[in-house]
């Protein structure tokens, strides 16, 4: 999923309660200053409040710094200051800041100006995710350092990442206790948890979930998953081996095991199944209108041959499941 499309996700998961409101709310005056992983959202809640039919929605300054920490756009100085003239005017209702790094006086500068000029403003902090997922790493040069990101396990993410958020949170918790004493049911300074929203997404990914995920975000509404190939050299360690108890299914390439045709290779194709199942169940657990997911998709499970061994391909299992938005009737075996 695009940074793009998780943004839309979270933007219109926070307009739902709108949906029961006889009119929607009024727009805002944004303001915002952030590196390349935010500056592109003020279009994005431009587009989000003109489809919600939200009126009056305007950005009234954007301060764009590639790869910049707050505090950069607090010292800007000229032309390219395009966030203290506004605050100083007092012509915005929110601000929005994307700090990298921690401590980030332009953070504390900003609100202090802010509020001086504006009591109602509200600034939002968007927290970020470890560059490589390493924070050993952040700011610094590779020199040549190979990355494997699918290697990393949850645990992993979060041993890299829970002291990060547990900063930004502590921080911000400060400047609301320092800054909204006198408001003690309103988050002056929010945080946007944006890395958090990114762990949950590499959560659901590592689960298997991101062809259901696709489509119930309606990033996209055709997905090819390929399982496996002719050739393939796939091993299975995780599959308790049949016909040689105590271990995996790993002393055989699945190549040559869809030759042998035996009891291993049965639990490989039906490893396989299962995955297909598990997809079912996930999009026939996801509502949508008065069908789910399932009934408005059609997938088709296949296999280039019929019998490896023999590698004939005259007749070929299929699968159809789903409803196809009505167009498919299922339950049925067609020869």
């Amino acid at each position: 999923m695009t940074r793009a499309s998780l943004l839309r996700l979270l933007v219109c998961l926070s307009l739902t309660a709108f949906a029961k409101a006889e009119a929607p709310p009024a727009g805002l005056r944004i303001l915002s200053a952030g590196h390349s992983f935010h500056v592109w959202m003020p279009g994005l809640l431009i587009e989000t409040a003109k489809n919600a039919g939200i009126t009056g929605h305007t950005q009234v300054g954007l301060s764009s710094i590639g790869g910049s920490r707050t505090i950069q756009h607090w010292d800007a100085q000229g032309d390219k200051q395009k966030i203290k003239p506004v605050l100083m005017e007092g012509k915005a209702d929110v601000l929005t800041l994307s700090p990298i790094f921690l401590p980030d006086a332009g953070i504390e500068n900003f609100v202090k100006l802010g509020l001086e000029h504006n009591p109602k403003l509200r600034i939002t902090v968007q927290e970020f995710w470890m560059t490589f997922d390493d924070g050993s790493l952040w700011g610094k040069p590779l020199n040549g350092k190979v990355i494997d990101r699918d290697t990393k396990t949850m645990p992993d993410l979060h041993a890299a990442h829970d002291g990060y958020f547990k900063s930004m949170d502590d921080h911000v918790r400060e400047l609301n206790a320092k800054y909204a004493k006198d408001k003690p049911a309103v988050f002056v300074v929010p945080v946007v948890p944006v890395g958090q929203a990114v762990m949950a997404l590499c959560d659901l990914i590592i689960q298997g979930q991101s062809v259901a995920l696709g489509f119930q975000t309606d990033t996209t509404r055709i997905t090819t998953l390929k399982l496996n190939n002719d050739h393939s050299a796939l091993r299975f360690p995780n599959l308790p081996s049949v016909q040689q108890a105590g271990h995996g299914i790993d002393y055989m390439i699945h190549h040559l095991l869809s030759h042998s045709d035996a009891e291993d290779y049965l639990k490989v194709n039906q490893f396989f199944m299962e995955q297909l199942a598990y997809l079912g169940r996930k999009l026939a657990a996801i509502q949508e209108g008065s069908r789910t997911l399932l009934d408005n998709t059609m997938i088709m499970h296949c296999s280039s041959m019929m019998v490896g061994a023999k590698h004939n391909n005259d007749e070929l299992p299929v699968i159809v499941l789903g409803g196809a938005a009505g167009r498919l009737k299922g339950g049925r075996v067609i020869d």
